[in-house]
């Protein structure tokens, strides 16, 4: 009997916190959401401007497809967990040491990533088709990381204009200010800096479709829409 209290209590203890993890806001809307990872074979996109034009493409037939309100692509998904710790440098400010890192998640994203998760861009501008090869590099951050450029009590408008880098990589423009999406449900949402995937975009390609109705109907045209190589 005693065994038994202890499970039932240790079952108890898991539906709880299961319950208030599905309870957690994660930053974005999951209502409706279809979601699925593409490798782009390195052999047939083998350049920048190659991915840019098949990521195109490929949003550009999911959006047409009926029941689909927005689709859109990122390199990554929230919830997947924080990235390794980044240096990130801040134009006008001293280079972090390396043991000095900041935990920074980068992400690139197509345009319509704000609208098909629908996050809120509290200060500037999303990220646009203008943003692409050749324009200059510009970045969204979230709140969180607004607070580490600017100090917790300015506003999220203040962290435009910043001019910030991640590693050995480009120089970007702050543009614009997102609201927070967390990493990892139950902690807080960690610093992330958005890119433009038509800028800088990576072979692994996550999908998102925001549809009108039953998500598990556009599996099948998701799949078939993919495959075009």
């Amino acid at each position: 009997m005693a065994l038994a209290l202890v499970l039932l209590a240790g079952a108890g203890l898991l539906i709880e916190s299961a319950r208030r993890l599905g309870q957690a806001d994660a930053g974005f809307n999951p209502a409706r959401l279809l979601t699925a990872q593409l490798n782009l074979p390195e052999t047939a996109y083998a350049t920048p401007e190659r991915k840019a034009e098949f990521a195109r493409q490929l949003i550009g037939r999911l959006s047409s497809l009926p029941g689909v309100r927005v689709a859109a692509a990122a390199s990554s998904l929230p919830l997947m967990g924080s990235s390794a710790p980044q240096a990130l440098d801040i134009a006008g400010r001293p280079a972090r040491a390396e043991s000095d890192f900041l935990r920074v998640s980068v992400r690139t994203v197509t345009p319509q990533y704000f609208d098909a998760l629908g996050i809120a861009i509290r200060a500037g501008r999303r990220l646009g088709s203008d943003d692409r090869a050749g324009s200059p590099a510009a970045a969204v951050v979230n709140l969180a990381l607004a607070r580490t450029l600017c100090g917790a009590g300015a506003g999220p408008e203040a962290a435009l204009g910043k001019r910030i880098r991640v590693g050995n990589g480009s120089w970007r423009t702050v543009v614009g200010v997102a609201d927070d999406v967390k990493q990892v449900l139950d902690q807080p949402a960690s610093a992330e800096i958005l890119v433009a995937q038509y800028q800088d975009l990576e072979p692994a390609l996550s999908l998102l479709l925001r549809t009108s109705g039953d998500p598990k109907l556009l599996v099948a045209p998701l799949a078939a829409s993919c495959a075009i190589w």
